[in-house]
């Protein structure tokens, strides 16, 4: 099968908090992040085409974190062989704020 994905997904892993409308919080942890979306872990399913918010913290060499938040629609939702389910999120509603401290998160772990 083709990768249809076109931006460069960088290795991460960091827990955050995912929150659909109508639903609480779920905590999540990513597996990699790119410009445009992230693949992560969750213990509960999310149906594919929910729209949801994204919010973390990037941590920066030295230290340093900044806040992201976005909106993100799920694209891919798989049951895993442990129970959890890897899912993978599109940043359909993203600031040019929020686009670019994830530009920089990346640039930080390239």
């Amino acid at each position: 099968m083709e990768d249809r994905r076109k931006d460069q997904r960088y290795d991460s892993k960091l827990d955050f908090s995912i929150k659909s409308p109508g639903d609480g919080l779920l905590s999540a942890q990513s597996v990699n992040v790119s410009a445009r979306g992230l693949s992560c872990v969750t213990s509960e399913t999310i149906p594919a085409m929910s729209k949801l918010n994204v919010q973390m913290e990037l941590p920066f060499s030295g230290g340093a974190t900044e806040k992201f938040e976005c909106t993100g629609v799920v694209v891919r939702s798989e049951k895993l062989d442990d129970g959890g389910f890897n899912i993978a999120i599109y940043f359909l509603e993203i600031s040019e704020e929020m686009q670019g401290v994830v530009e920089r998160y990346l640039a930080d772990l390239a």
